[in-house]
């Protein structure tokens, strides 16, 4: 039956036809009593074509015009109303797309020598001269003057390539060792991981004093695989203890802090330490490595 009732907007009356096939084939007592009639409004919702006025039927009958179900006026004027719907919003964007068409190929004959042509030139300006350079890369004079890390090779704070005090094959084999470091290893085994967490941060109850002489606050285990000191409590410590020794490390080590920023440490120091904890002071009987 779905395949005889097909609605081509040129069906007079779609639910005539409906009826007329269910008589034709001798379907009325399927379509009897109280199921039957419900069974009977389903059909031609069903055969609606095309998909999409079918689909916005069923959810209009679903949810806004239940009466429809059961009242096969009310189905034929939402049927009417939906396909109707369709065929204007059809026929406004064909309209539309032609317009638009006719525009564009309207366009072409109008192109020539406009008025403009024949007034005087404009004066060049300042902004106008700027703005019509074309973008210029960065030289590497332009990058930051001050790196994130110290040299590597005399701990100051400026860029590799313009340490004074290293030859160009000192300079490239720093580089090889850092690459080579950087590259070791995919699980990243030998880069030393250093994470700072909210509630391990360092407060006025949490010192250690090392070397017996600086008292310093530090965070309690983050997990860290390295216990690291800034170079400025180094300096301070050498101040007023000669005898810590600050040793480079063989290789320049990359760490990675917060946020995956890399840190490149060149030297280690050997620390007492004694920390300060709710209990009292502990101190520990071997000194600590640091790297710096």
């Amino acid at each position: 039956m779905r395949d005889a009732l097909k609605e081509d907007l040129s069906e007079s009356d779609y639910f005539k036809l409906c009826h007329d096939i269910i008589d034709d084939h001798g379907w009325q007592q399927f379509f009897s009593g109280d199921d039957g009639k419900q069974q009977l409004f389903r059909v031609p919702i069903a055969s609606l074509e095309p998909r999409a006025l079918r689909e916005e039927v069923e959810r209009t009958v679903r949810f806004q015009a239940r009466a429809a179900k059961s009242d096969e006026v009310i189905l034929h004027d939402l049927v009417l109303e939906k396909a109707l719907d369709r065929e204007k919003n059809y026929q406004n964007q064909r309209r539309a797309k032609r317009d638009r068409s006719d525009g564009n190929s309207g366009r072409a004959p109008k192109r020539g020598p406009s008025k403009s042509s024949t007034k005087k030139p404009r004066l060049t300006t300042e902004r106008s001269t700027s703005s019509s350079k074309p973008p210029t890369k960065k030289t590497s004079s332009e990058r930051a003057k001050v790196p994130p890390t110290p040299c590597p090779h005399c701990d100051e704070m400026h860029w590799l390539s313009e340490c004074s005090t290293a030859s160009d094959d000192q300079k490239a084999e720093i580089r090889r060792k850092l690459r080579e470091q950087r590259a070791n290893d995919g699980n990243k085994g030998v880069v030393a991981r250093m994470k700072r967490l909210r509630e391990c941060i360092p407060s006025q109850e949490k010192t250690v004093l090392l070397n017996e002489e600086l008292a310093v606050p530090y965070c309690a285990d983050t997990g860290a695989d390295r216990t690291a000191i800034s170079k400025q409590h180094v300096t301070q410590l050498l101040r007023s203890d000669t005898s810590i020794k600050v040793t480079p490390l063989d290789t320049p080590t990359v760490h990675v802090a917060v946020g995956d920023h890399e840190v490149i440490s060149t030297h280690f120091v050997r620390l007492r330490l004694r920390l300060n904890t709710a209990a009292g002071p502990v101190g520990l009987q071997k000194p600590v490595f640091f790297i710096v």
